[in-house]
């Protein structure tokens, strides 16, 4: 399969290739670092935080390889060349392929994007968390390849979050190294559903290598007529974007949780825009993440 929308090189102005651009671009993580530490400053006395150890630095670094080791394989092999063009994975099509159609339409720089699953209407949702990487892909003029650039950019994603993930779990344990081992468990070892299709094999009596040829994510809705269950495993292969939002989420309900006043406008406006930045990354964690901080903002404020 070779999706039309990225087959041919784009075609993008020359003002948008020059160095002051792409300075811009590479830049910005160091700007994102700076309104981190403004942020810690802005928190610093309003919540208990954790203290940091060079245990910690350790541990992360020891987890951190759980990102490369679960995602190379696949992206390895993602847009493999074959002599009719590219193939991809049939786990890829919905969702890779969906992604790199979004960003090379937002590369175009039309507002409102031009909807290219729906000809003649604007898309209206699901295209911001593709911003960044449609301007990379414009900046750069389309030179490292589409696929490749979004790749990069998931690896990244899933180390930021795998990061997160330990901070996550170091607030409920003073063992660096049994934080680590949760944030590791939750990568590599959620999948229920897979574990369901392995005991149906075993109870069966078929060969549990079977379960290759099992959708894993649809079988809470194909077999059980549920909603689709996903595993951390999928934020890292498919859908790097979530795991930005859950991060800011999540990152909205410690603040709530260590705060030592419960009515600090401040930090409740802090609280709310990181709920509004996940709210444009991944609209289901938002909503979920949303109502619980508020009934606990708003508990701890009637106590």
């Amino acid at each position: 399969m070779k999706p039309n929308v990225v087959a041919s090189g784009p075609q993008f102005p020359h003002a948008y290739t020059r160095p002051e651009f792409v300075e811009g671009v590479l830049l910005a993580p160091a700007g994102a670092a700076g309104l981190a530490w403004g942020l810690a400053r802005l928190v610093r006395g309003r919540v208990a935080h954790l203290a940091w150890t060079r245990a910690d630095t350790r541990a992360l670094l020891l987890l951190l390889p759980l990102v490369p080791l679960v995602v190379g394989w696949p992206y390895a092999r993602v847009a493999a060349a074959v002599p009719d063009g590219q193939v991809y994975r049939a786990y890829f099509t919905a969702d890779f392929v969906w992604m790199m159609s979004v960003v090379a339409e937002l590369a175009k720089g039309t507002t409102l994007p031009v909807n290219p699953f729906r000809a003649g209407s604007a898309m209206h949702y699901y295209w911001l968390p593709h911003l960044f990487p449609a301007v990379e892909h414009r900046v750069f003029g389309g030179s490292p390849a589409l696929a490749h650039l979004l790749l990069v950019n998931s690896v990244l994603a899933g180390l930021a979050f795998v990061g997160f993930l330990y901070g996550l779990a170091r607030h409920f344990t003073r063992k660096a190294w049994a934080a680590a081992c949760g944030a590791a468990v939750a990568v590599l070892a959620t999948s229920f559903e897979g574990l369901e299709q392995l005991v149906t094999l075993w109870s069966w009596h078929q060969p549990l290598s079977l379960v290759k040829y099992v959708n894993i994510d649809a079988v809470t809705r194909w077999i059980y007529g549920g909603l689709p269950v996903d595993g951390l495993q999928r934020l890292l292969l498919y859908q790097p974007h979530h795991q930005l939002g859950y991060a800011a989420a999540f990152s909205s309900l410690l603040l709530a949780a260590g705060a030592r006043r419960a009515a600090d406008w401040r930090l409740a406006a802090l609280c709310g825009t990181l709920l509004g930045g996940s709210l444009l990354l991944s609209t289901f964690s938002a909503l979920m993440l949303t109502v619980i901080v508020a009934l606990y903002l708003g508990l701890r404020v009637l106590r």
